[in-house]
């Protein structure tokens, strides 16, 4: 599965973005674009067909392709919306 994915488009438009070089980066439709065809082509394997699930992430199938590469659930964070509803208690209280 690690060198399917490491031959994607997905990780070929990030090597291809030097981001932080006064280059351009991919806009999101290009992103969501590489990843939609990087799915197509994890589905062919047994463990990364998990990237097909539509599991509610923006690249939808990622938590899930990362859940069944190791073997445990995997859920995106909630670290950032978490901090943001302190900090607005915080500034109403």
């Amino acid at each position: 599965v690690a060198l399917t994915f490491a031959d994607t488009p997905l990780v070929r438009l990030r090597h291809a973005a030097p981001v932080g070089h006064g280059f351009g980066v991919p806009s999101p439709e290009e992103v969501l674009d590489a990843w939609e065809r990087s799915r197509t082509i994890l589905a062919k394997n047994e463990i990364g067909n998990a990237a097909t699930k539509n599991d509610g992430f923006p690249l939808a199938g990622l938590p899930s392709l990362f859940s069944a590469i190791a073997t445990a659930p995997t859920a995106p964070s909630t670290l950032l919306s978490d901090i943001s509803a302190h900090l607005v208690r915080l500034l109403r209280s």
